[in-house]
């Protein structure tokens, strides 16, 4: 279902999705929110697919993908290494990866079809917005490549700026700590 314009609510994640690292302004800095479209489908709609009970500490994060992605990930959610998906970035595993409410652009690379296989045939891109567990975060500066779960003790990882990263990026590695809340239609200007 599209957001009308006057949802008091749409004023603030238009906001929210409009948040551009100065390390992407020369890209993204023109960006403007076309669509935001509520989402509710998929198995995430079972009653304990997002349980705050067993993982807390949830905040709403962007993740993006290319266009050719969002079929799939309308029918069935985000998954973890989908067959026939390109693969754009992994330093810290096989996980799902996420940009925090503070900087849209991290996603927007993603979503642009600039890292990697093939471009976005529209200019259009999509972002969505997410509801994301996280639980005890476990912090690192470099790449860990090697994860395909958080470590002992804690529910997910952030990959801070820093030594590897110019921007933080958020790892979960069960699905049932995500929920799609938004599907947000960018034009980049």
């Amino acid at each position: 279902n599209a957001m009308d314009v006057g949802d008091r609510r749409y004023r603030g994640l238009e906001k929210m999705c409009l948040t551009v690292s100065p390390h992407h302004s020369h890209k993204f800095g023109r960006s403007k929110v076309k669509n935001i479209f509520e989402f509710n489908a998929g198995p995430q709609l079972a009653a304990d697919w997002l349980d705050p009970r067993k993982v807390g500490n949830h905040d709403m994060m962007f993740h993006g993908s290319r266009n050719a992605n969002m079929v799939g990930i309308m029918g069935k959610g985000l998954l973890l290494r989908p067959p026939g998906v390109v693969i754009t970035g992994s330093m810290f595993g096989n996980g799902l990866y996420f940009s925090p409410s503070t900087c849209a652009s991290k996603s927007m690379q993603y979503a642009d079809g600039g890292w990697g296989g093939v471009q976005n045939r529209r200019r259009t891109f999509y972002l969505f917005l997410v509801t994301v567990a996280q639980g005890r975060v476990m912090t690192y500066y470099d790449a860990q490549g090697h994860l395909t779960r958080a470590p002992h003790g804690y529910d997910s990882v952030r990959g801070a700026t820093g030594r590897s990263l110019i921007n933080d990026e958020h790892i979960i590695y069960d699905l049932r700590q995500h929920r799609l809340d938004y599907i947000v239609e960018i034009d980049p200007g």
